[in-house]
């Protein structure tokens, strides 16, 4: 649905999603029906609940040891801070957080490209 530009469909369906994988206690795939939310809010310009979305999901994946899902979720933010709120500074310590678990836990990938998030914060 999010492909074919319906985010509000997709938003019931993502909802749904994550709350029958929470009653399963399939913790990976909750976090990554937030992460959907999250951009289908972001497709229908509502930053501010994307943003508290995004801090679910890093709850939950922290809460659960969801560490690919965490360091998404705090690159996500990153750019909502810097880019949708003008916080840069706040993006910039998300991101290197992010940055810094990807590393840590050899996710090159990513580490890859969310060191093109702080280099791109950095540049303003």
């Amino acid at each position: 649905l999010m492909m074919q530009g319906e985010p509000w469909s997709a938003m019931a369906s993502f909802r749904k999603a994550e709350s029958l994988c929470a009653a399963a206690g399939d913790w990976v795939a909750v976090q990554n029906n937030i992460g959907f939310q999250s951009e289908a809010l972001c497709a229908m310009g509502n930053f501010e609940e994307a943003l508290a979305t995004d801090r679910r999901r890093e709850q939950i994946c922290r809460e659960h040891a969801v560490v690919e899902g965490l360091v998404i979720s705090l690159a996500n933010q990153a750019q909502l801070q810097a880019e949708q709120f003008g916080q840069p500074e706040v993006g910039l310590s998300l991101a290197t957080e992010a940055l810094q678990i990807a590393r840590e836990n050899a996710m090159a990938g990513l580490a890859s490209a969310i060191a093109r998030i702080v280099a791109s914060i950095k540049d303003g």
